[in-house]
């Protein structure tokens, strides 16, 4: 999970969404990429995300593995190695997608919804690992990763484009 936030660029809104189909063949095989729809994106805005870092794929292909071996999102049918195509794969302690939770209502009268539930349990594994100790926080992945694709001479409009940044930002 903090592999996605850190290393892929995603935000827990958009983590609590990720499902096979969006990242993985029929056959099992992973993308290097996923578009992030502007209906489940942080910030409504459609873009890409990058999934071919290594520790990326290495980190999904584990949390596959245990899904498939535990029966996590279990369907009968062979494609997408046995897990229910369209289902969130990241799921809580009780095997339950983290989803997303009411928050009121947006300056446009639409419900907000926020990925409270997978805020919580991000911070909770903050505090369990001591990064709270260092200010690490839940923004803190993201920032990591657009300071690391700065440092590794990606172009600002790149940057931009991949971490969801709006014009104004």
């Amino acid at each position: 999970m903090l592999d996605l936030l850190s290393i892929a660029g995603l935000r827990p809104r958009e983590l609590c969404l990720l499902s096979p189909v969006h990242f993985m063949s029929t056959k099992g095989s992973f993308s290097e990429f996923l578009l992030i729809e502007d209906d489940w994106a942080f910030n409504g805005v459609e873009r890409p995300a990058l999934l071919s870092h290594e520790e990326v794929q290495k980190s999904l292909n584990n949390y596959i593995k245990w899904m498939v071996k535990f029966g996590v999102n279990a369907t009968p049918e062979k494609s997408y190695l046995g897990i229910n195509p369209n289902k969130p794969i990241l799921v809580d302690d009780d095997y339950k997608s983290f989803g997303l939770q009411s928050r009121g209502k947006s300056k446009s009268d639409d419900v907000k919804l926020v990925p409270q539930k997978m805020n919580d349990y991000i911070k909770d594994l903050i505090v369990k690992s001591g990064l709270d100790k260092d200010n690490v926080g839940l923004s803190s992945f993201h920032r990591t990763w657009v300071i690391n694709a700065y440092r590794a001479d990606m172009d600002i409009k790149s940057i931009a484009i991949l971490a969801g940044l709006s014009q104004e930002t």
